[in-house]
């Protein structure tokens, strides 16, 4: 592309292209990374409100962004946050303590915590 473009996260000095289809029309995507601690495998995570719901989608870069043979490879998962009445689902991130990113699912009742469930990276998706 020419000329560096500055991100959240750095800068990008090779661009190649990717489409992804969806209906969902994200209000804002945010950048991540599956080893935080060395800024390895790049994550966008789409995020799409839609009444009272918001979807997250994950697309891991687990070998990170490259045109080479059998790298670039990348994988996408769904979460959602929402909630009517008395129930509520939160998705949050964090890092486990091998230092890959976590995707933390919380449920709630009426305010109460009744459950809380750390799905961690196996090399192809996020798993409780």
């Amino acid at each position: 592309m020419g000329k560096d473009k500055p991100l959240a996260v750095g800068f990008f000095t090779r661009t190649t292209s990717a489409v992804f289809l969806s209906d969902d029309v994200p209000q804002e995507i945010a950048a991540r990374w599956l080893r935080p601690a060395q800024k390895q495998g790049p994550v966008l995570v789409l995020i799409s409100p839609a009444y009272t719901s918001t979807k997250f989608t994950l697309i891991v870069f687990p070998q990170g962004l490259s045109t080479d043979a059998g790298e670039g490879t990348s994988f996408v998962q769904n979460f959602y946050q929402g909630g009517v009445g008395g129930g509520k689902i939160l998705q949050n991130f964090g890092v486990d303590a091998s230092g890959t990113m976590t995707v933390i699912t919380q449920t709630l009742l009426y305010g109460k915590l009744q459950s809380t469930v750390v799905s961690r990276w196996n090399g192809y998706e996020f798993k409780p």
